[in-house]
């Protein structure tokens, strides 16, 4: 297996200017780190695509994955076409980067969209967007993030009815306790279609604390890999057995300062990773 960071694991040190992309590169590469996992959100400029590839190919590093954030449930075709088309402008730019996976989202829940529309709409955007992946050479992984992929059956499902190589899962650990899933239980169940793996940990919180709020009404606050409540040796140990040879991305969500979280979470995921 190999480790990789996401830059949102810095993402307050981006928005403040203290970091773009070409600097978390650099920081990877000096703690030990060969891949890299980048925004869209962060890469505004096609311009900066020729750097980080040089930048890359100087340190002998690689991209891990180019993660977008796209939202198939909106009421409008319209607006529908406008996120599959986003999709397919970040497939292209994911091959000017040398990334062979984007991590992708179904859609958020909103007002007045019934669940079965909405669930529709996912199926067939990501039917045609496998079909433009699948020309590009690039494997889309869906996030298990919200109420629409949220746990490992509703991934299974989406993944099985476009049925797509071209479509597999990013299984982020930390977010299958917010649709509060045993986060091995759910890596067992999605074994067949793990093609990335978000490595971020949780623990339960006091609601008046920051976080993030489950699908149950609990909350979770993000902490330094090993520390909260997702079982990260088991979840390596599975997948290890299982023959996974990707990408573990670490994407530290804690409170504190980001540098030092994501540098503990380093620390220890080299402890467990095979």
């Amino acid at each position: 297996m190999k480790l990789s960071v996401s830059i949102w694991s810095v993402h307050y040190k981006v928005r403040g200017g203290e970091m773009n992309n070409l600097e978390f590169i650099k920081f990877c590469h000096q703690n030990g780190v060969k891949a890299v996992e980048l925004l869209d959100v962060f890469l505004k400029e096609e311009s900066e695509i020729e750097s980080i590839k040089n930048l890359l190919e100087e340190l002998n590093m690689e991209i891990s994955s180019y993660s977008i954030s796209n939202d198939f449930v909106q009421a409008a075709e319209e607006d529908r076409n406008l996120q599959l088309q986003k999709v397919k402008d970040g497939i292209d730019r994911a091959v000017k980067l040398g990334a062979k996976y984007m991590r992708v989202f179904s859609g958020d829940g909103k007002q007045g969209i019934a669940y079965e529309d909405a669930k529709t709409w996912i199926i067939d955007n990501f039917k045609k967007a496998a079909s433009y992946a699948e020309k590009q050479g690039v494997t889309m992984v869906v996030e298990n993030h919200g109420l629409f992929v949220g746990k490992s059956k509703q991934v299974k499902e989406l993944i099985e009815t476009v049925g797509s190589k071209y479509l597999r899962a990013n299984t982020d650990v930390g977010n299958f306790l917010l649709a509060n899933e045993n986060p091995l239980e759910a890596v067992v169940a999605l074994k067949d279609y793990v093609s990335f793996v978000h490595f971020k940990d949780f623990k339960e919180t006091e609601k008046d604390q920051p976080g993030y709020l489950a699908m149950d009404g609990r909350k979770y606050m993000g902490t330094v890999l090993g520390e909260g409540e997702v079982p990260m040796k088991e979840v390596v140990d599975f997948l290890y057995n299982e023959g996974y040879k990707g990408y573990l991305s670490i994407e530290f969500e804690g409170p504190g300062d980001q540098i030092s979280g994501t540098l503990e979470s380093i620390k220890y995921a080299n402890s467990i990773i095979k």
